[in-house]
């Protein structure tokens, strides 16, 4: 695809990270590319909360619904699903950390060589560890999927802008005339 003649490119900033003992990596970060988080989200799913059936508070009677059927309730308050639900953005944050870092070319994965042959979630935890031995600190992490964001955000920015007016109105001659009326020769 082109747009006025050239290959857009990939949309990619900047990040920094300072070390206390005066160590600074400069990362290029790039935005996702088209549909990534949708996926990651499809792949790795947030865990289904648990269900109990809803009951009166007073008779502890199991509460039924307009067909008769027992009316369920999420127990969203369950600490091993928010636990889990946690840990699973957490490796969210992760692949787009990733895939975010995916354009620096000083930045390597041992993941990356097994990635056809891990699950999804394996294939994030080993990626979460390498960050780790690496000494990314969860900020950090954050920080990269934070910027790969706020690049996308900007991309789709301009996308917005420029599908605000796509059409929208007939482009005039340049010489004001109508391009379906020529001309009469010898005409002022």
């Amino acid at each position: 695809m082109k747009i006025g003649g050239k290959v857009p490119g990939v949309n990619r900033g900047v990040i920094e990270f300072h070390r206390p003992n005066g160590q600074v990596f400069r990362l290029a970060v790039q935005a996702a590319p088209y549909g990534f988080p949708e996926k990651v989200e499809r792949e790795l799913p947030l865990p289904d909360p648990p269900v109990e059936y809803a009951r009166d508070p007073k008779s502890g009677a199991v509460l039924r619904d307009e067909a008769g059927m027992a009316a369920k309730t999420e127990r969203r308050s369950d600490p091993r699903w928010r636990k889990e639900s946690a840990r699973v953005r957490a490796l969210r944050v992760i692949l787009q950390a990733r895939e975010a870092l995916r354009g620096d070319p000083s930045v390597q994965f041992e993941a990356d060589e097994h990635a056809g042959k891990l699950a999804l979630r394996a294939c994030a935890e080993a990626i979460e560890k390498e960050f780790a031995d690496a000494g990314f600190s969860d900020l950090e992490i954050i920080a990269i999927f934070n910027k790969s964001y706020e690049l996308n955000r900007g991309a789709q920015q301009r996308v917005d802008e420029a599908a605000e007016g796509f059409l929208s109105e007939t482009p005039a001659e340049p010489d004001g005339g109508s391009p379906s009326e020529p001309e009469e020769a010898g005409s002022t």
